[in-house]
């Protein structure tokens, strides 16, 4: 697991496909008002943030963005699909999801963004 701290928030993020299901269990149990991230459409780590300040929407970009250079994504239009853990079921495949009440975000990609600004 690895953790990045956004403007004093703590957000942790799976390491591989295990771990994703893995953490899922986890703090599904244990918060399941929790927000989850994934980048949509595409193979990603999965991010937690299991407090309860809201977070607004440049918190959610630059998560978008850390989930991106996790990923080694490059390119143009990303998104970001965001729901409350609750609404997240893992299935058999490790890292494998089904979700529902999600909404999706746009990433503005951050240029010259770099991970060691947030890591915690």
């Amino acid at each position: 697991m690895k953790l990045f701290q956004v403007n004093n928030k703590i957000v942790k993020f799976g390491s591989n496909a295990q771990e994703n299901s893995d953490l899922v269990s986890e703090y599904k149990e244990s918060h399941p008002t929790a927000t989850w991230f994934h980048l949509t459409n595409r193979s990603s780590s999965h991010a937690f943030y299991l407090g309860n300040d809201n977070l607004d929407t440049s918190e959610i970009n630059i998560i978008g963005n850390i989930l991106l250079a996790l990923s080694n994504e490059h390119g143009k239009n990303h998104k970001i699909t965001v729901c409350q853990l609750n609404n997240v079921k893992i299935t058999k495949t490790p890292g494998l999801v089904n979700i529902t009440n999600d909404k999706q975000k746009r990433i503005r990609k951050i240029n010259n963004f770099d991970l060691t600004d947030y890591k915690n």
